[in-house]
C-alpha cells in the first residue's frame, strides 16, 4: 500500500516540469509563478503555452481562449487593440468616505490587490468663502470643490504600503494647506470622498536581443 502510494505521488510530482531547470511541481500554479519569478516567462494557465511577455500571453487567451483574462469579457476580434485598451484601465477602483480610520481602510483595500501594483488616490474637498451680511451674519458667498492628488506609486511587497500611504496623505495635506495660504479666503469645510485607483504593474520583458554593430565596436576600439 505504501508502495502504491509513493508512485502516485511520484507521477503527481512530475505532472509539471520546467524545461529550463527540470523543477518538478505538483499544482500548475505553483509552476506557472515558478516561470515568471525565476525565468521572467508568463504561461498561459489553460494550455500552459509560454511567452515572452505578459502582453503576448494575454493576446494568446483572446486569441485562442476567447476571453480577456483582465475584464473578463468574451472577445471574439481584435485582440490586440483590446489588451492595449483594457491595460490602461484601474485593475480596481474603490470610492471611500472621509474617517478617522481612512490609513486602516485605505491600508485593507490594497492589501486586497494581488501585487505588484500602482496606485494613486485623490480627496476631493469642499472649500467656502464667507461674506458678512448687513446684520454682521457671516453668509456663504461662493464654494469650490477642488481635487488633490498624491503621486503614482509602485508597491512590490505589502511591507512597503504603511510608509507609501503615510508618505502620499502627507503630500495631500500639504497642497491643502497651500491652497489655504494662498490668500483667497477659502475655508475648510468637509471631505467629499476620497477615489483610490488601482493598476495591475507588468514590467516589460525583453523580447529579443540586437547586437552591436561592429563598424560601432571598430569604433570603441
Amino acid at each position: 500500500m505504501d508502495l502504491m502510494v509513493h508512485f502516485f505521488s511520484i507521477i503527481k510530482m512530475a505532472l509539471y516540469r520546467c524545461a529550463s531547470c527540470s523543477t518538478h511541481f505538483n499544482t500548475k500554479y505553483a509552476f506557472i509563478r515558478h516561470l515568471k519569478d525565476f525565468h521572467n516567462k508568463f504561461s498561459c494557465s489553460l494550455c500552459l503555452e509560454e511567452f515572452n511577455s505578459d502582453k503576448d500571453m494575454k493576446i494568446h487567451r483572446i486569441k485562442f481562449h476567447k476571453k480577456c483574462m483582465t475584464c473578463n469579457k468574451i472577445i471574439l476580434k481584435h485582440s490586440e487593440r483590446h489588451v492595449f485598451r483594457c491595460n490602461k484601465k484601474p485593475y480596481r477602483e474603490f470610492k471611500l468616505e472621509d474617517s478617522k480610520d481612512f490609513k486602516t481602510i485605505l491600508m485593507s483595500k490594497l492589501q486586497q490587490c494581488t501585487l505588484p501594483i500602482k496606485w494613486i488616490f485623490n480627496r476631493k474637498v469642499k472649500f467656502v468663502k464667507y461674506l458678512a451680511d448687513e446684520s454682521g451674519n457671516f453668509i456663504e458667498d461662493a464654494k469650490s470643490e477642488p481635487t488633490f492628488r498624491c503621486l503614482m506609486t509602485l508597491t512590490t511587497h505589502k511591507s512597503e504600503l504603511s510608509e507609501q500611504i503615510h508618505k502620499n496623505l502627507d503630500k495631500i495635506t500639504e497642497s491643502i494647506d497651500t491652497f489655504q495660504k494662498q490668500g483667497s479666503g477659502w475655508q475648510y469645510d468637509c471631505t467629499d470622498h476620497w477615489l483610490l485607483k488601482v493598476y495591475r504593474y507588468r514590467p516589460l520583458a525583453p523580447s529579443s536581443y540586437i547586437p552591436t554593430p561592429s563598424k560601432l565596436i571598430l569604433k570603441k576600439q
